[in-house]
């Protein structure tokens, strides 16, 4: 592999999408929270995590301009989300 991350909480890593341009990682697991991750850092430098679901995370997807993410749970829900990649 060119890049090994592991999830902060050690949970079971579920589902992972990239972002169209390739700059950020989403990573959702089986505690129900989603990592965000910048690729443009070496190494990647974790953005946030936020709980999202009740149950594990199953899918994410990044909408074609990046400002949303979409995530299903196996908590039933599909949820979408605004993502605002701030500069610091």
């Amino acid at each position: 592999p060119t890049l090994t991350l592991t999830d902060p909480s050690r949970a079971i890593v579920n589902s992972v999408a990239i972002s169209s341009s390739g700059t950020h990682l989403a990573c959702g697991n089986g505690e129900g929270k989603l990592h965000m991750y910048d690729l443009q850092q070496t190494p990647p430098r974790l953005l946030g995590s936020v709980r999202l679901h009740s149950q594990d995370i199953l899918s994410v997807a990044w909408s074609p301009d990046e400002k949303q993410l979409v995530t299903c749970g196996r908590d039933g829900a599909i949820c979408v989300w605004n993502f605002y990649a701030g500069s610091t």
